[in-house]
């Protein structure tokens, strides 16, 4: 039976899409803000605009 199994890409999940430990920091901050009030129901990509075609 295969079963799934995610595994890193080398170099690690943030360098594949080139996001830095910050980007992800700031972004948490962000969502913990009183700006993020509004924010409900959404799935919210970090890809730097990758996935906005």
């Amino acid at each position: 039976m295969l079963s799934w199994r995610p595994e890193a890409p080398a170099g690690g999940w943030f360098s594949s899409f080139g996001q830095k430990p910050n980007d992800i920091a700031a972004f948490a901050a962000f969502l913990l803000s009183d700006s993020a009030r509004y924010i409900t129901g959404a799935a919210l990509a970090i890809d730097g605009g990758l996935t906005a075609k």
